[in-house]
């Protein structure tokens, strides 16, 4: 979302994420402790008061979507097992699938799909540890693959479901 749609994301969001990103991957890569509880809820709750005091009005899709950006990059802090790797797996999905609700040109369509094959080769390799040598390239041709197999039902929902005009969420911009 906000690497393809700058104009809906304030820029301290992006300043917020990158380096709670970095500090995670260093923390696991390093094998260095959980920061306290105290940092994270006080994390947190910088985070909800950053969308509170900037979006407004305080409840609609940029303030959902950005306070759904901080918290999933929050909850990167807390990775500990296999469990917490799945759950920002999937805030992944959740995050690529808001990038609708802003639009659903064919560029859009593009970038979501490539986004979406990356996350999927992720996920990929979350469940299968047996094959923590494998290279990334191979969940990727897999995940590419699983992609091809889901395209005919694809197809087949799209010809069969009645497509409505305008905006398919009719939220208000």
């Amino acid at each position: 979302h906000f690497l393809n749609h700058p104009e809906f994301t304030p820029f301290w969001v992006v300043l917020a994420s990158i380096p709670i990103g970095v500090y995670s991957y260093r923390r696991i890569m390093r094998g260095l402790p959980l920061p306290s509880k105290t940092v994270r809820i006080l994390l947190t709750l910088a985070a909800v008061a950053a969308v509170v005091l900037t979006q407004r009005p305080v409840m609609g899709r940029d303030p959902g979507i950005i306070a759904l950006i901080l918290l999933s990059c929050l909850k990167m802090t807390e990775l500990k097992d296999r469990r917490d790797f799945m759950f920002v797996v999937f805030m992944c999905y959740f995050l690529l699938f808001g990038n609708f609700l802003y639009d659903q040109s064919l560029q859009d369509l593009a970038f979501t799909l490539t986004a979406f094959m990356l996350v999927t080769s992720v996920l990929l390799r979350l469940n299968y540890p047996e094959n923590e040598g494998g290279r990334f390239s191979t969940f990727a041709k897999n995940a590419f693959k699983y992609f091809l197999y889901g395209l005919p039902f694809t197809v087949v929902l799209f010809l069969l479901f009645p497509r409505t005009y305008g905006p398919f969420w009719n939220l208000p911009q």
